[in-house]
């Protein structure tokens, strides 16, 4: 970064932790995690570990999903520093890398396995999702990825997890036709209430998909409350069936708190006012 993007990039942080500090308003939102480890593309676990200790220690509180969504329905009690952490298709390496993290500070997060994967290598919906998990992998020789397995699962669970729907075998559901996408949304469902006594509360539309009627199909299922890819916070007036949320940050620090603070946001909207991507 040159010096003078170097500098505006501060006076941004700067600008946004001022504002929030003035009207003692702190974002509450959803970060996602997908890969925790050592490698390309990877959160590394001493970064993850960091990373929840800034936050603790800058008294933020970490609360499952359908704790966020209670609160924009229903107007719940909700720290005023509230953050959760989400973990999208149930990788292996969430339920042995970052599962004893979370465990060791008391972090309830939200996992969303893909639950045919389960178990084992990926295997693919479609030629379409196939072509799609390629293109975007940072290495190839990642795919497929291990996933955890259903006795993980029930560790996730045991040890204060929450677990949310996210289908049987991960299709595109905004291309899907009906009969195809309830199917996969509630037989996840199905499953997953059989195997731990209640029915998942909340969902994560795959490839963050929340195109067509795939919205429609997550309330017909029953969920209480969905997650996409979109970027943005968690508000009291949020489409509870839409609900954005933040990458989560690969580094500590300044860069973490930013993100905390709503300056990675503040970014993308400057960017699109200039018409930059």
């Amino acid at each position: 970064m040159n010096p003078l993007r170097t500098a505006l990039s501060r006076t941004l942080s700067l600008s946004v932790r001022g504002v929030r500090r003035l009207t003692g308003r702190t974002p509450r939102m959803i970060l996602t995690y997908h890969k925790v480890g050592h490698g390309p593309g990877r959160v590394q676990p001493e970064i993850l570990e960091q990373q929840i200790r800034q936050a603790q220690a800058a008294g933020y509180e970490f609360v499952p999903v359908s704790r966020m969504s209670e609160w924009v329905k229903y107007g719940t009690n909700l720290p005023r520093r509230a953050v959760s952490l989400t973990f999208d298709d149930g990788l292996a390496d969430t339920a042995r890398v970052a599962g004893p993290i979370l465990r060791r500070y008391g972090v309830a997060a939200t996992v969303f396995p893909v639950l045919s994967f389960l178990g084992g290598p990926r295997r693919y919906a479609s030629e379409k999702a196939q072509a799609y998990l390629l293109a975007h992998d940072d290495d190839p020789r990642t795919v497929p990825y291990d996933f955890m397995t259903w006795d993980e699962l029930d560790q996730w669970v045991e040890g204060g997890g929450e677990v949310g729907g996210h289908t049987l075998t991960h299709p595109f559901l905004g291309s899907a036709d009906e009969a195809t996408g309830l199917a996969e949304i509630k037989a996840c469902r199905r499953q997953l209430a059989a195997r731990y006594g209640s029915p998942p509360r909340v969902f994560c539309y795959p490839y963050g998909d929340d195109s067509g009627q795939a919205g429609t199909w997550v309330r017909q299922a029953g969920f209480e409350a969905a997650v996409t890819s979109h970027h943005g916070i968690v508000r009291r007036d949020s489409n509870l069936h839409h609900l954005r949320r933040v990458p989560g940050a690969v580094t500590a620090g300044r860069e973490f708190a930013d993100l905390l603070a709503g300056v990675f946001l503040a970014r993308q909207r400057l960017r699109k006012a200039f018409g930059r991507p």
